[in-house]
């Protein structure tokens, strides 16, 4: 429960960043927790960027931040920003 609670900002921004998308039709999905027109972002995209984070934090020898932490919501929103960016980029092609 504690991580949804962690989540929900990112959820939030990453919706509100969908919507201004222009004009898609598509709905959020189940697993999605972003659409950018007609280009879903799923919770497993999300899930896979922050496992390549945490292996990135470990091959440079440093700790990764804990859960609920402001480290831990940065490295999430970053997380977003990416998966967004090139929703965004495969919308336009």
């Amino acid at each position: 429960m504690r991580t949804l609670k962690a989540l929900f900002p990112v959820f939030l921004t990453a919706a509100l960043l969908a919507g201004c998308g222009g004009g898609g039709t598509a709905k959020l999905g189940a697993d999605d927790v972003a659409v950018v027109g007609s280009s879903h972002v799923t919770k497993q995209q999300f899930d896979d960027l922050m496992a390549e984070a945490k292996a990135s934090y470990q091959e440079q020898g440093q700790a990764f931040p804990k859960e609920g932490t402001t480290d831990y919501q940065s490295v999430q929103g970053r997380a977003m920003e990416l998966l967004v960016e090139q929703a965004v980029r495969e919308t336009k092609a």
